[in-house]
């Protein structure tokens, strides 16, 4: 079982540990309703790190996302982020997913745990006819959602840019506790705001740890998985809608 930068502080924190997507997460600490609560009426903060990443790059990068994306690509700007799905061959989905423009030929894609080596199989697939570079680096990144109606002002403080200019869906590249190379994106989900903080962790887990020491102290709330799955509105399937099939479609 695969385990996250921040499981030692997890446990530090008496989180109530489970398994999910191959890791081991905190599923809650000081119980449902208050961190529930906490998110809706404050700030609350939570470790994705179990989420998957690829990069996808050169000049047949938008080639391939085109192909195997539902949603145009091309309609997204430098800066910008879009929601997507990985479309079957049945008109099913393989998984959903979103798509980050980093550069002109360069993409970031998030993906969930439980999908990683079933998306990365998948686009690999199909990227044999393309040929864009693409990479997974889901070990080596770290991301951490800060999330609430106070989460702008507890990221803020940890942070140099001017994080109230992001818009829906957007990103930006900036400091963060004061490390360089922090992806900060603004998603509007679950009707409070939404920051995920991205960052590689070959060099060392200690500052991962120190940072996410700074957010719990600043903002005293944490929460675990249960209540983000409460907040997400999706806690009866857990988000896994791999294998999914419309009912109006017939498959001969």
């Amino acid at each position: 079982m695969k385990k996250t930068t921040l499981y030692t502080t997890h446990l530090e924190l008496n989180a109530k540990m489970t398994s999910f997507g191959g890791y081991e997460m905190p599923v809650q600490y000081s119980g449902i309703t208050k961190e529930h609560l906490a998110v809706r009426s404050s700030v609350g903060v939570f470790d994705v790190s179990h989420m998957g990443e690829f990069y996808v790059s050169g000049n047949k990068s938008l080639a391939l996302l085109q192909y195997v994306c539902s949603n145009d690509i091309s309609k997204v700007i430098l800066g910008k982020a879009q929601y997507n799905y990985f479309p079957n061959q049945m008109g099913g989905i393989v998984d959903d997913l979103i798509v980050y423009r980093l550069k002109k030929h360069k993409y970031f894609l998030v993906v969930n745990a439980s999908n990683i080596d079933k998306d990365w199989k998948w686009i690999s697939k199909w990227n044999e006819q393309i040929k864009a570079k693409i990479s997974n680096i889901s070990d080596y990144m770290s991301l951490i959602a800060i999330q609430g109606p106070l989460g702008i002002k507890v990221a803020q403080y940890l942070s140099e840019a001017d994080l109230n200019s992001l818009s829906y869906y957007s990103h930006l590249t900036t400091n963060f506790a004061g490390k360089e190379n922090a992806d900060f994106i603004f998603r509007g989900l679950r009707s409070s705001l939404d920051f995920e903080y991205e960052k590689q962790i070959a060099e060392t887990n200690s500052v991962m740890n120190k940072e996410i020491e700074t957010i719990f102290i600043l903002s005293d709330r944490k929460y675990g998985m249960i209540s983000s799955s409460i907040v997400r509105e999706i806690i009866k399937n857990n988000g896994d809608i791999s294998g999914f099939v419309p009912k109006e479609v017939k498959i001969s």
